[in-house]
């Protein structure tokens, strides 16, 4: 075996040049020999040898004399070992190994040194390829070639047709709903703003024609224990209590009270009744009388008016009531006085006749019980009558001090300034009522036309 013959067992660690050449021996080929194989391997042409020559032969092409690969999966195909056993020369030798098969068997000589010729492969017997610069040439055109040919990206699987013609029908209508995004996107906002300035022209118009409106308000508070000067049984039953200042509101908004106040500013009842409304503090007997008016002035007196109507009404009530009762009460002692003065009368005709009697006789001691019993009467009725002009009296002297039963907690005061909306604000709040009738009416169209556009990719999809 020649010294520079590879063992079959060990492959060798690289393909760099030896130091030295090799000697000439038996084990050595002969150089034209191996030109010949070398030729016969490469073909007619002088190219690469095939993929065919290569399995055939066991060898494979050199490595560091080829063009590098551009991918790792390009080396990586290039790179692999051939998994079939190679063939041998004779049955002597042993198989390669694949890192034997893919090492050559030989190398160039030193630079500079004088050509040798290429020494046989130590598992197959097989001349390595000629590596002169030529070769080299032919090689790396070959490998830059089969680089080119490689395809540097995966080749895409051809979808279904119903799949292209469903991908081209979505992009038609993404390239529609993208063309008309943006006009709608401008119409919406037109329509908002359109509706915020009608809404702020409408709001500032109907100001200035209505003009400036003032209210102020008055507190009165109803107590029911004042009609304990006409009734001694007053009633504290809460749910009644609460029924009665309800009343009390119809009461303020009557004729009565409604007539008097308008007799007093010179109005019409009608028109003062527009001006005023009366509420219930919850829970209480606090009612809040308010009133408007085209001035100050004019919301001051309206309230104040029908607050003092409402306030003398219940007054006067009260005190008419004290005094027909006074006047029942007249009748009665009118009575009694002239039962008392029948009585005294009797009682005269009976003194009278007594004092013609014998006392010792028994006509006597009946006249004398008689007189007895009619002066108990006389006394009786005398103390009646006594008590019906004191209560009368006490009637009448209640109704002259009666406060009602009503009392003003609170009187109207003139209102410094408006209570409507200035032209400004009412513009303002007309262009935000404006803002949400717009975008209503967008939000309305704009799902109308989705419902309508999505019904219409339904019908064109369905088979």
């Amino acid at each position: 075996m020649s010294p520079n013959a590879t063992s079959p067992h060990v492959p060798p660690l690289d393909e760099s040049p030896r130091a030295s050449e090799p000697p000439a021996g038996p084990g050595a080929p002969d150089t034209a020999q191996g030109e010949t194989a070398q030729h016969e391997t490469a073909g007619p042409t002088g190219s690469t040898p095939s993929a065919e020559s290569r399995e055939a032969t066991g060898t494979r092409p050199p490595g560091p004399w080829l063009a590098p690969l551009t991918t790792a999966g390009q080396q990586t195909q290039a790179m692999r070992v051939p998994t079939g056993p190679p063939s041998a020369p004779d049955d002597a030798a042993p198989a390669a190994t694949p890192a034997a098969a893919a090492a050559p068997a030989a190398t160039p000589a030193r630079a500079g040194g004088p050509a040798t010729d290429p020494v046989a492969s130590p598992v197959t017997g097989t001349p390595a390829p000629d590596r002169t610069p030529a070769h080299s040439a032919e090689a790396a055109e070959a490998a830059e070639a089969a680089e080119a040919a490689v395809p540097t990206e995966a080749p895409v699987a051809p979808s279904s047709p119903g799949i292209d013609e469903e991908s081209r029908g979505g992009a038609v209508i993404s390239a529609r709903t993208q063309k008309t995004r943006t006009p709608r996107s401008r119409r919406a906002v037109a329509v908002v703003l359109v509706a915020a300035v009608v809404g702020a022209v409408l709001g500032g118009l109907g100001s200035l024609l209505a003009g400036p409106s003032y209210s102020t308000e008055s507190h009165v508070l109803w107590n029911p224990a004042g009609v304990q000067y006409a009734d001694e049984t007053v009633n504290a039953d809460p749910n009644l209590v609460e029924r009665q200042v309800t009343d009390q509101v119809d009461v303020i908004m009557s004729d009565a009270v409604m007539g008097t106040a308008a007799d007093t500013l010179g109005t019409d009842v009608e028109d003062l009744r527009e001006e005023i409304s009366v509420g219930v503090a919850t829970g209480s007997s606090l009612m809040v009388v308010t009133g408007s008016g085209d001035s100050a002035t004019a919301a001051a007196d309206a309230t104040t008016a029908v607050t003092d109507a409402y306030v003398g009404y219940l007054r006067d009530n009260g005190r008419a009531v004290l005094n027909q009762r006074a006047d029942v009460l007249q009748g009665t002692i009118e009575r009694q006085t002239a039962q008392l003065a029948e009585l005294d009368g009797q009682l005269t005709a009976l003194n009278d006749q007594l004092g013609g009697l014998n006392p010792t006789t028994a006509a006597y001691g009946a006249v004398q019980g008689r007189i007895d019993r009619l002066a108990t009467q006389i006394s009786d009725l005398t103390t009646r009558s006594a008590d019906l002009v004191d209560e009368q009296e006490t009637l009448r002297a209640n109704a002259a001090i009666f406060p009602g039963e009503a009392f003003v907690l609170q009187q109207a005061e003139v209102p410094e300034g408006p209570s409507s909306l200035s032209p400004a604000k009412a513009a303002l709040v007309g262009a935000a009522l404006g803002v949400v009738v717009g975008a209503c009416v967008v939000a309305f169209t704009t799902s109308r036309s989705r419902s309508g556009g999505r019904g219409h990719r339904t019908a064109r999809t369905a088979p």
